[in-house]
């Protein structure tokens, strides 16, 4: 049986939202932006408090506007956590939103230094984001060091361990060892959320086409330092893996 591909007309309908959620995506940026980079600037974790506050009005600002929302499951496991390594998975641009709309407090997530060149975004990307040049040894270096004075500093970071975007049908892709290595590092529970739907809605094999709907965001049982997985890297990596392949078969059926 072939598979049926939208027709033109529908195509040209996600076209013309897909540039009305860019529109809503952006002029958020742009009303929010000095609130969002301000405080960062005077102070890095005490305005931050400040800072976050604003970046969820703005995720709040692009939901509303844009007709995606996002539904948090399992939230108290976060909660439950004064600071944590959250292992994310990653498919989609709607990730950003997602992540402030889900996680409590202020977090600072490891990115891709490519993401500065977006006009605006890349501003804010710059003081909210440990941003890595994956092709540089010294780059990974300072951002694991980086990654690490934020958690002493009782700030929580973010990692996507499958280190770019899965573009797959599978659920995961295989993990890097940098999240693991640190978690055991610094004796920091790790919780593992998955993000389920965003790749449906702004598909990235269909440039430029984009759909309203649902994104949901789940926490798993966090992984604390007493747990057994914590031996080593590759059982911790393996434990949390497990559990976010499960969560998303349970959350995308």
């Amino acid at each position: 049986m072939t598979k049926k591909h939208p027709s033109i007309w529908i195509r040209l309908i996600q076209t013309i939202y897909f540039f009305w959620m860019a529109l809503a995506f952006s002029s958020g940026l742009l009303l929010f932006f000095i609130p969002m980079v301000i405080p960062l600037m005077i102070h890095e974790v005490k305005g931050g408090a400040i800072s976050f506050f604003f970046i969820r009005t703005w995720a709040r600002w692009f939901s509303l506007w844009s007709g995606i929302w996002f539904k948090v499951l399992y939230k108290s496991r976060a909660k439950e956590q004064p600071v944590a390594i959250f292992v994310c998975n990653h498919g989609s641009f709607l990730d950003t939103p997602a992540l402030a709309r889900a996680i409590p407090g202020q977090f600072r997530p490891l990115g891709k230094i490519e993401m500065t060149r977006y006009p605006v975004f890349g501003m804010l990307y710059k003081h909210v984001v440990v941003m890595v040049d994956r092709s540089s040894t010294e780059s990974r270096k300072a951002s694991i060091l980086q990654l690490k004075r934020f958690l002493n500093q009782w700030v929580s970071v973010v990692i996507f361990p499958e280190g770019k975007m899965n573009r797959g049908k599978e659920y995961l892709t295989p993990f890097y060892d940098g999240a693991f290595r640190i978690a055991i590092d610094t004796q920091t529970c790790i919780v593992p959320m998955v993000i389920s739907g965003a790749k449906e809605l702004m598909p990235r094999d269909v440039p430029f086409t984009a759909k309203p709907g649902v994104v949901k965001v789940a926490f798993c049982e966090p992984v604390p330092p007493e747990h057994p997985a914590f031996a080593e890297v590759a059982s911790l990596k393996a434990e949390v893996y497990q559990r976010m392949e499960t969560m998303l078969r349970q959350i995308s059926s």
